[in-house]
């Protein structure tokens, strides 16, 4: 079914979540066409872990949404998506829009922000028109918050990234080389707009400390932000196996792919 109406609700000061939502994900009951779920302006301050989080959810929205003062603030962290939410298909997928997320305030200094905006592990994810406040300990944007260590390659899409007050010190924090593959679509995100606004850009982190095999032609190591920037002329995309059977033909045996660089 439908959500209902979700309109300016406010949580603060519990002792690990502000909001937690999961499984949420209605689909049209004769099409079975996944139904866009909107909650839209909650504000979230002072809580011990995190803001608001979304789990196991479907093409929700989060409009005018904003966290103060803890450590995580925001996250659709897993979902399920049919495509990248764009004005050309309705925004028809997953959507975080015009949210704002503030560091800190006259709380303690350990309910402080370390990222504003934790990443997905799924792909599809659009997030735009969203403002990042004060200096976060790691980033405004912190990557795959779940993923393992050796695992990621989560597609998210961004524009229209706003930066105040110092918050553009440390934009984005990648928690791993095998991250996040972060699109964004005018520069607004690596602060590189004259490069990126036309055709966007791809950043990543980075590899063996530095550019790794990323191609010098279309890559550039963007060392005041600590990561890699690539333009949109090439693609970046990751290949891995879910589920396989037990008999699977690859089973135990090691895959290299290689490139010319």
């Amino acid at each position: 079914a439908p959500l209902s109406l979700f309109k300016d609700n406010v949580a603060h000061s519990n002792g690990l979540r502000g909001v937690w939502v999961e499984g949420m994900d209605p689909k049209d009951a004769k099409t079975k066409r996944r139904i866009v779920a909107t909650m839209e302006g909650t504000t979230t301050w002072g809580n011990a872990e995190s803001g608001q989080e979304f789990v196991h959810v479907g093409h929700l929205h989060l409009k005018g949404c904003r966290s103060i003062s803890e450590p995580d603030g925001i996250g659709i962290l897993i979902a399920r998506g049919d495509s990248i939410a764009t004005e050309e298909n309705g925004f028809r997928g997953q959507r975080i829009t015009k949210a704002v997320m503030k560091a800190t305030s006259s709380l303690p200094t350990e309910l402080h922000g370390k990222c504003g905006l934790n990443g997905p592990m799924h792909d599809w994810q659009m997030v735009d028109n969203v403002a990042f406040m004060d200096p976060f300990e790691y980033g405004g944007f912190c990557g795959c918050k779940w993923c393992p260590s050796e695992s990621g390659g989560l597609e998210m899409h961004a524009k229209q990234w706003k930066w105040v007050n110092g918050s553009d010190a440390r934009r984005v924090h990648f928690r791993s080389e095998m991250d996040t593959l972060l699109f964004e679509h005018d520069g607004s995100v690596s602060g590189s707009v004259e490069h990126c606004w036309v055709h966007g850009c791809w950043l990543h982190s980075l590899v063996g400390g530095g550019m790794g095999y990323f191609p010098p032609k279309h890559c550039h190591l963007q060392a005041d932000q600590n990561l890699l920037r690539c333009d949109a002329s090439i693609n970046l995309r990751t290949i891995r196996w879910q589920d396989a059977e037990p008999n699977f033909v690859l089973k135990d045996k090691r895959i290299s792919i290689t490139t010319k660089y």
